[in-house]
């Protein structure tokens, strides 16, 4: 329509150039709206009726009121602007000018403020600059509420320049004829075209964000978040949420002190009342003051300038704060219930600052890492795992899924009112019935009542039921004062009985379980495991997702905060898709075929999720799904080699031993639907699941080969604490010739788990391990003492050469300071040490008992002696006293004892004939023990190395001419080369060799004994060391034979 046809007249602009406040001001559209309002017969009822339309107004229409609201609050005098129009002061049933704009700018949200409202809200801003010079007390707080309620853009706009007037056919919200409007034409900056002055405002309101202080408002600049924030939430609940923000972000530091402390008094009151619809407003309006997370400053960059205000808001702390709410809050909720949908905009808000900061770095490297770390493991864990779990489990059972999550309404278990009533299905369970009276229960934690009067009566005995998850609010359980009333849960399976009497899923004459397939009579071979629906589901499951990076992450992410039985179950997830994936695609990152540090593979997440498994119990499910991936893994070892095996040996790795061992021997049959290993069906009943043998291979080929792929895993391990070693095949075989094929299996086994385990983990294993080798050696069960020195052993590392001095030191990893701060290497090596010396290590059945641990430990000080001496290691002395326990008591002292048992034509004095030093108590050989002047006092004599200071007691001693002497063993301490001696002088110690001990009748050592004609007497009748003939003689004796030693050598060199 042209400007001429319509139906207002034009009203002139009051200037051509840029339009003043003032000009604003005068405006006549201006004065008409301030004009109606002062004509109105009731002024409280006008503003009532705006109240009311403004909370069902669409974006236009409300900020068309807007215009009208402004106009008064920006002409009207201070005290009528703020004051409602019954009185001068405050009406809660009715609003002021001020506070109803206040209002409507809060609803309003993202909404775009047009030309018209700007002016005006430009008016008000200057009148909110008067207010806070000229009014102070009580009669600023609707002010101050309104000046929260402002767009920050007003602000930043009024600093720069005043708005111009807009023309008559611009706004949308003015319907107003041309004839009345000013033709007053906005002018843009000069230079510039429309598209420059619209990017130009947009990195404005970019900068003004990133200076405001990282509120909620300052991460959601991008549209895109803004936009995917609205699809998840409905319109509605997305106003109020960027309401919440605004006001924050618009409220001084301590205006939002006070809140903060409103909401954490208002979260402990709805928790309290079990008002969880109050808790989830409360969470929303947390969320939405909620800061993304930051980046902690590098220790060498110099720390950036901080703002007063700023410092004034970090020692507050508000940000934690919030965190710690906003967690607590989301702890007490359950995710999966419908009920909690009202917090889509704040979780889907909290999860975008989440993966924001991710693109930039790993979470844990932000400030308050553990608050994120834990919201995030709030935000994914919940929803996701548990929901596939119950459709999972629902749908394997072949019944409908009964839980929150598929039930509203009547159709729910209740604690309502501090009244417990149990859901419909277990009300009409047989065994379930309503008594009338009421039971009162009371929480373990926080002492809350909950009365039940519904009981469970089974061979007449009466139990009240009770919510089997307890008290949501601080998680404790119901129960009763009296010990005599006891509880029973409300959990479906512990009250469904079948006609036997026993609980329906533990019934074996029943086998109501049923099977999730049809099982084909005789046997089962893998190819029904990789054909089981189950599986297949997970697979296009995993396929048809939109984004599989995203979904590797997201498990990635879940792994590290779930406790071991949601791991395993996610576990069978992800080894379905390597089981049945194609090789190349389980081995690659989704985003493309070349590995990305960025996201994981599948086969790289499943072995991340079997390292983090520990020593938790595996699962039927996973148990033949890793059978799968077992059978994939040797097929890998035929046909991939390179660089992409390396995926693939790290997954091997990560293997339970069990896995492979089984896979030799048993195969896992396909589990009952909802059954365990503890309910095992009849012998009967279980299919004879066989493994296909691989084409052109015996059974035999394929135990090599399998022993041949782990010697190939233990060379690329590379880390293990007891595997380093291993790395050649060769002494992985020498080891397991040592052992039995258990103890080898059990000794790979306990070191993989001390790998596999955190710093924390592995102090509180060696802690108790010393523990355990103290009560053992007091109890003297040496049995257990060898246990654990093979335990201890499992976990040992191999010695490292120590730094050169001219050497840069390598740099090393937080982890591998932390760990050795804590020393658990030298721990070991004592504790190693310390039990060994209380052993016989020349008994053979001791011998048997600890090994593969001493060939694995002699294997690794072989080891480290071809590269070096053994005195440069680190920790040079412990391994040289390991090395001579292990050297001196099993071999020296063995072949010593024979060699000179053979040469002298004796008799080898064996097993328990022998002297021994078992257990720190030193016992002679028989032969000692048969001499008269050799007795056992009863009391032991504690003697002490001269090296290493080991303790010895000797209870024996050598009696002659009325001096006592201690026995002590000839060889000393074997182990470091010391001798046994008395710490007090007096206390004489004699060695333990029979021809010092053997006395003839004339009192005199046999073998020195003249008259007796010993050995050690020469023809002269002497003692062939005091005859000085004989001494003559065997000097020239020994000159001659080196003469003729070097007589045909000085022929020569003639």
């Amino acid at each position: 329509m042209p400007l001429e046809k319509k139906w207002r007249p034009v009203v002139a602009p009051p200037s051509k150039e840029e339009a003043a406040f003032d000009d604003w001001k005068t405006h006549p559209r201006l004065q008409k709206h301030l004009q109606r309002f002062l004509d109105s017969p009731d002024p409280g009822r006008v503003l009532s009726r705006y109240s009311t339309q403004a909370q069902s107004l669409n974006p236009e229409k409300l900020l068309r009121i807007a215009v009208h609201v402004g106009a008064w609050v920006a002409l009207l005098p201070l005290k009528q602007a703020a004051a409602p129009p019954s009185g001068g002061e405050e009406d809660g049933s009715q609003p002021s000018p001020v506070q109803l704009l206040a209002e409507i700018l809060r609803l309003r949200g993202r909404a775009k403020i047009l030309d018209w409202l700007q002016g005006l809200l430009h008016l008000v801003a200057l009148r909110l600059q008067d207010v806070r010079r000229d009014v102070q007390g009580q009669a600023a707080r609707p002010w101050m509420e309104l000046k929260r309620s402002m767009p920050k853009a007003i602000w930043r706009e009024l600093r720069s320049q005043p708005p111009s007037i807009p023309t008559g056919g611009e706004s949308k919200e003015q319907q107003e004829p041309a004839d009345q409007v000013p033709c007053l034409k906005r002018k843009p900056p000069p230079e510039q075209t429309e598209p420059v002055v619209a990017s130009a405002a947009l990195e404005a309101e970019s900068s003004m964000v990133q200076q405001s202080g990282g509120l909620a408002s300052e991460v959601l600049l991008a549209s895109d978040l803004h936009q995917e924030i609205s699809k998840l939430g409905n319109r509605k609940a997305v106003r109020r949420f960027h309401r919440d923000e605004t006001a924050f972000s618009n409220s001084n530091l301590e205006e939002r002190t006070l809140q903060l402390d409103s909401l954490e008094e208002r979260l402990v009151k709805a928790v309290a009342f079990e008002s969880w619809d109050q808790l989830c407003s409360l969470i929303m309006e947390a969320a939405a003051a909620l800061a993304a997370p930051r980046h902690k400053g590098a220790l060498n960059e110099a720390a950036a300038p901080m703002p007063e205000d700023a410092q004034e808001r970090l020692q507050a702390n508000l940000q934690g704060r919030l965190r710690k709410l906003v967690c607590r809050g989301l702890a007490y909720l359950d995710l999966l219930d419908a009920g909690t949908a009202s917090l889509d905009p704040a979780l889907s808000f909290m999860k975008l600052l989440i993966e924001r900061f991710k693109v930039r770095g790993p979470l844990g490297e932000a400030r308050a890492a553990k608050q994120w770390l834990r919201l995030q493991g709030l935000l994914t864990a919940e929803a996701t795992i548990q929901v596939e779990a119950i459709l999972e489990s629902s749908l394997t059972e072949g019944s409908e899924p009964f839980s929150r999550s598929h039930h509203s309404g009547g159709g729910l278990k209740t604690t309502k009112g501090g009244v417990f009533t149990p859901n419909p299905k277990i009300q009409d369970n047989p065994l379930v019935r309503n008594t009338g009276t009421y039971v009162i229960l009371t929480c373990s934690k926080c002492g809350l009542e909950l009365k039940s009067s519904w009981v469970f009566e089974h061979r007449g005995k009466v139990a009240t039921l009770v919510p089997g998850s307890g008290h949501n609010a601080c998680r404790a359980k119901y129960v009763h004062t009296d010990a005599k009333v006891s509880v029973k849960l409300d959990i479906e399976s512990h009250l469904n009985m079948c006609s036997h009497g026993s609980l329906a899923t533990q019934c074996v004459t029943s086998n109501i379980g049923k099977r999730l397939l049809i099982i084909v009579h005789g046997e089962i071979h893998f190819d029904d495991w990789k054909t089981l629906p189950r599986l297949q589901k997970h697979l296009e499951r995993f396929l048809d997702s939109p984004d599989l990076g995203r979904v590797l992450s997201r498990y990635s992410a879940q792994a590290q905060n779930l406790n071991p039985e949601k791991l395993l179950r996610i576990a069978v997830h992800v080894g379905a898709w390597v089981a049945l994936l194609p090789l190349e695609q389980a081995a690659a990152s989704p985003s493309g075929g070349e590995e990305d540090v960025s996201q994981s593979s599948p086969v790289r997440l499943l072995a991340e999720i079997l390292r983090l498994r520990g020593r938790a119990k595996i699962s039927d499910w996973l148990q033949g799904v890793l059978h799968l991936v077992a059978l994939r893994l040797q097929d890998v070892r035929r046909d991939v080699q390179g660089q992409a095996a390396r995926p693939w040996m790290e997954l091997k790795r990560s293997m339970p031993k069990s896995i492979w061992r089984e896979l030799r021997s048993q195969r896992p049959a396909i589990p009952t639907g909802g059954e365990s290993k503890e309910q095992h069906e009849p012998a009967d009943q279980v299919p004879c699941l066989k493994r296909k043998p691989p084409p052109e291979q015996t059974e035999p080929a394929g135990a090599k080969a399998a022993l041949e792929a782990e010697s190939d895993m233990l060379q690329q391990s590379g880390c293990l604490a007891s595997v380093e070693s291993l790395l050649a095949s060769g002494l992985h075989l020498e080891i397991s010739k040592l052992g039995n094929e258990k103890a080898v299996r059990r000794f790979h086994r306990d070191g993989a788990a001390f790998s596999n385990s955190n710093l924390e983990d592995r102090v509180l294993h060696v802690d108790g391990l010393e523990e355990r080798l103290v009560k053992a050696v007091s109890a003297e069960s040496w049995d257990q003492v060898c246990f654990l020195i093979r335990e201890a052993a499992a976990a040992l590392a191999g010695p490292r050469q120590k730094a050169a001095l001219n050497e840069a030191a390598a740099p090393m990893p937080d982890d591998a300071k932390e760990r050795l701060q804590v020393d658990l290497q030298g721990r070991l090596r004592k504790l190693i040490c310390k039990g060994l010396g209380y052993l016989d290590l020349s008994d053979a059945g001791t011998v048997s008992q600890l090994e593969p641990a001493l060939s694995f430990m002699k294997l690794l000080i072989e080891r480290f002696k071809v590269r070096g001496q053994l005195e440069k290691t680190q920790a040079a002395k412990q391994w040289l006293r390991l090395q001579g326990i292990l050297a001196a008591e099993a071999t020296t002292q063995a072949e010593g004892n024979l060699e000179s048992s053979r040469s002298d034509g004796k008799k080898y004095v064996t097993g328990e004939d022998r002297a021994s030093s078992k257990s720190g108590v030193y016992s002679p050989n028989v032969k000692l023990k048969s001499n008269p002047l050799v007795r056992n006092t009863g009391q032991d004599v504690i003697l002490n190395c001269n090296k290493c200071g080991i303790e010895l007691r000797s209870s024996w001693i050598f009696e002659r001419r009325g001096k006592v002497s201690t026995l002590v063993p000839a060889h000393g301490h074997p182990a470091c080369g010391g001798k046994y001696v008395h710490t007090d002088a007096k206390i004489s110690v004699k060695l333990d060799i029979g021809s010092h001990m053997s006395m003839c009748i004339h009192g005199v050592v046999a073998n020195q004994c003249v008259k007796c004609g010993g050995s050690q007497v020469c023809v002269h009748k002497k003692r062939i060391y005091d005859c000085p003939p004989c001494i003559t003689a065997r000097r020239k004796a020994r000159s001659d034979a080196r003469c003729e030693r070097r007589g045909p050598k000085r022929e020569k060199t003639r």
